[in-house]
């Protein structure tokens, strides 16, 4: 006869193991994106002298007016970045956490005699969905970098 529990037990398995699939699928969407994605390199477009007319010069205050709204275009770039550079720690260090947990469970299921397979499984996604969220902080981080310049 089998126990009450053994149906919770068959469905948080098969919860995992969804969980775990879809997770794949994000590691292997997010790595895609990485790739298709690779870091600009811009050259720089040799500046050629051209024989046209010059064109009448600003008077300062629309000088001025044009500089300050580059300005705060950029620092406002600058403080979103920042914004999902916090996001992005928050994210890192959350996920730090949870694959501590989950060594500590695989270790406590090791000890108690359990199967170790699907945990270790788990362990992996998390394992690789952590290095996704690091790689996309260092784009972050490449991000504000380039706005500073």
């Amino acid at each position: 006869m089998l126990s009450p529990t053994f149906g919770f037990f068959r469905l948080d398995k098969m919860q995992e193991a969804r969980h775990l699939a879809l997770a794949r699928a994000a590691v292997a969407l997010g790595r895609k994106v990485l790739t298709d994605n690779p870091e600009p390199h811009v050259s720089t477009i040799p500046h050629r002298e051209t024989n046209k007319p010059s064109s009448p010069q600003p008077d300062d205050s629309r000088m001025r007016l044009a500089i300050e709204r580059k300005t705060t275009a950029a620092r406002e770039r600058r403080s979103i970045e920042r914004q999902h550079l916090s996001v992005a720690d928050t994210h890192v260090a959350r996920a730090e956490r949870i694959i501590r947990d989950q060594t500590a469970i695989i270790e406590d299921l090791r000890r108690d005699g359990h199967e170790t397979k699907l945990a270790e499984e788990t362990m992996r996604v998390y394992e690789a969905n952590l290095q996704v969220m690091r790689e996309h902080r260092e784009l972050i981080l490449r991000a504000i970098g380039e706005s500073d310049r």
